[in-house]
């Protein structure tokens, strides 16, 4: 009980959605972990860095998040068990100071919960 795996997959380029292979491989990949693990639910969460508009970096995590939760259910997962949601900039893990510093900040962070809680 209280199980829980979290992944983060780094320097997702948000201004990519779709087009970027590496996503693309991330996506598949975390679907057949999603089947295999059978996980009760599944979390996902897009983070942007400070760079443009706040409001246009959270309405952009929110579509790629939607993209992400579209993409896993059109890979076999049960859509009822995917949460998702944009997360804009409000979560920095890194300081904003370069530009390699900010692109590490644009990532996806999903959880498997196993405990049903």
């Amino acid at each position: 009980a209280g199980r829980r795996q979290h992944i983060v997959f780094p320097h997702y380029g948000l201004r990519q959605a779709g087009k970027d292979e590496r996503l693309m491989r991330f996506l598949d990949l975390l679907a057949q972990a999603i089947i295999r693990l059978e996980p009760l639910k599944v979390q996902i969460e897009v983070h942007s860095d400070f760079e443009g508009d706040d409001a246009m970096n959270l309405t952009n995590t929110e579509k790629a998040a939607a993209y992400a939760k579209d993409m896993l259910a059109g890979k076999g997962i049960d859509e009822k068990i995917i949460s998702f949601r944009g997360m804009g900039e409000t979560k920095p893990l890194f300081g904003e100071n370069t530009g390699r510093a900010r692109r590490k900040n644009d990532r996806i962070e999903v959880v498997l919960d196993f405990s049903g809680e």
